[in-house]
């Protein structure tokens, strides 16, 4: 790699400061895409005038020649000097002109491309700062959640236990890297349930059921274990079984929602679930589900 000259490490320094300061600009502005390209824009204008001014200004040399001619008229006795030296300044002149030319586009590109590099790395490690501070604090409200979950699950277990309720498996499903089948994804939600709290959960043992497949003494669920997005009228159906059964709906698939089922389920009190049993995540997808996420069921 070719070394800098000291002319080049001064205009990478004053590009790269640039650089920075238009980055943070657009950071405060809340422009991290540059989508109308304002600071390539800018920078190109930076670009040029740092490789402009690098150089000698070759006005100010035509400047001293001419002079130098317009005094070897004005003081014949020193008229060959001046002659002279208006002659070795021309040559400089012309000299310093084609120098530039040459040198000064080149210098501009690499201007640029210092500013520019500068504007991703500030944008970039800016990025990775505010992921990383999101990333803190969605790990503590995950571990205020968990707290209380564990503490709403240690008062159901207890009252299911003085009522002499049978209690099922409290903990949370392990990830399952192959998946799991339909019945499977069932089991993985019934344990769901009573990892949030409902203790009585279990996959409903009956096929007349009006499409429950996980029941309890408060829930009903639905489990759909399929790649197409669930519909209104599959969470329509489940609400018309909860309003006559009496028990609040829950619906779990491992996709989504198209946006009118989960309109119709916020405005029919059905909460909202997307599983994943490879990851052994849970996802609540509207705001009662949200609740229930984060106090228990």
């Amino acid at each position: 790699m070719t070394e800098l000259t000291s002319r080049e490490r001064s205009v990478k320094l004053a590009a790269e400061n640039e650089g920075r300061r238009f980055a943070d600009a657009a950071i405060a502005a809340g422009d991290w895409d540059d989508e109308d390209g304002a600071i390539a824009g800018r920078m190109v204008e930076t670009a040029r005038r740092l490789a402009d001014g690098a150089y000698f200004r070759t006005g100010t040399w035509l400047a001293a020649a001419i002079v130098a001619f317009m005094a070897a008229f004005l003081v014949p006795d020193l008229g060959w000097l001046v002659a002279l030296t208006a002659v070795a300044l021309g040559v400089v002149w012309i000299v310093l002109t084609v120098r530039r030319a040459k040198a000064v586009p080149a210098l501009y590109e690499k201007a640029y491309y210092w500013g520019m590099a500068s504007v991703r790395e500030h944008f970039a490690a800016r990025l990775e700062q505010l992921q990383t501070e999101r990333r803190v604090e969605r790990e503590a409200e995950q571990a205020r959640l968990r707290a209380l979950r564990e503490a709403h699950l240690a008062e159901r277990r207890r009252a299911a236990e003085a009522a002499g309720v049978a209690v099922g498996d409290l903990r949370g499903p392990e990830p399952q890297p192959f998946g799991v089948s339909p019945q499977g994804a069932e089991r993985l939600v019934a344990q769901w349930m009573r990892s949030l709290g409902d203790v009585t959960a279990d996959v409903t043992q009956y096929t007349s059921d009006g499409g429950i497949d996980v029941a309890s003494q408060d829930y009903i669920a639905q489990v759909k274990h399929y790649t197409g997005m669930v519909g209104v009228g599959e969470v329509r159906e489940l609400a018309g079984v909860a309003s006559t059964d009496h028990r609040t709906a829950l619906f779990f698939t491992s996709t989504g929602y198209a946006a009118g089922a989960i309109e119709f389920a916020d405005r029919a009190g059905v909460a909202l679930f997307v599983y994943s049993a490879e990851e052994g995540t849970l996802r609540p997808v509207n705001e009662l589900a949200a609740q229930f996420y984060a106090s228990g069921l």
